[in-house]
């Protein structure tokens, strides 16, 4: 998948973890950073729907489980479709209609909340063909709750011996609109979005590690003004230099010859 960051922004970046280690985690205006935020496990797959094939994606509940499902498109992670507590139960369902092409899909599926983690069924059926079917463990991730405006960019960056491949989700409005959701676009392994439209109400960035293992720190990183407020033009606005220490007005702040960002 092509990186939205440049060379000149992963080595800026190397310093910028420094300098977060180091501080609380300092933000400003519509701008910030939390350093050291543990991620805590999201399932999440590829898959490519058939052409002309309907497909119904259902996450069964088992014991205390409470899993929510979405389906993202990709590469895009656009809302495609999702759903909580189909039918009033603790499973999920959503139903794809046909189309007249192949398409490539994610599939997310996250406990409700800590509370609710456990074990379900994933299960892919096909209006053509046999059923799919995968038990898999259910985690919540990592909340942040934070409204924000269109444009509005999030994302993780990689801490020494923290996480390595981290995924995030955009919820907006109800537990199961995920207006965006990425994963490996940011540095390496590390995840970036660009919220399409703004949430005002039930909004949540749910940072989550990739792979099911014991939970693993990142660097969550926010950043609402860039396409507003960005005097010295270098990818990242007044606001999250201000988080960073960095100089708003001067886009090399070290004179190292890289853009801060």
């Amino acid at each position: 998948m092509m990186n939205h960051f440049s060379k000149v922004f992963v080595a800026s970046l190397a310093s910028v973890v420094v300098i977060a280690l180091s501080t609380s985690g300092a933000m400003a205006g519509t701008g910030g950073r939390v350093p050291g935020q543990s991620a805590r496990y999201m399932y999440s797959r590829t898959y490519t729907l058939a052409a002309n094939v309907g497909y119904t994606i259902r996450a069964t509940a088992s014991g205390a489980s409470d899993p929510v499902l979405h389906v993202q498109s990709r590469p895009s992670g656009d809302f495609l479709a999702g759903n909580d507590d189909y039918n009033g139960t603790r499973s999920s369902s959503v139903t794809i209609p046909a189309v007249g092409y192949a398409r490539d899909i994610w599939i997310v599926v996250r406990a409700y909340s800590n509370v609710y983690e456990g074990i379900a069924t994933l299960e892919i059926d096909p209006t053509v063909g046999s059923t799919i079917a995968y038990q898999i463990a259910v985690k919540a991730g990592t909340v942040n709750y934070k409204t924000y405006q269109p444009g509005s960019h999030f994302f993780t960056v990689e801490e020494q011996g923290g996480s390595n491949n981290t995924i995030i989700l955009a919820l907006s409005g109800t537990a199961a609109n995920a207006i965006a959701f990425d994963d490996d676009d940011g540095v390496g392994a590390m995840s970036w979005i660009h919220t399409p439209v703004a949430c005002t109400s039930n909004c949540k960035i749910l940072v989550g590690q990739r792979y099911l293992t014991t939970d693993a720190s990142t660097t969550y990183m926010w950043d609402d003004d860039v396409h507003i407020n960005d005097s010295d033009g270098d990818g990242a606005s007044n606001a999250l230099e201000a988080a960073l220490t960095t100089d708003p007005y001067l886009a090399d702040t070290d004179e190292d010859g890289l853009e801060d960002m």
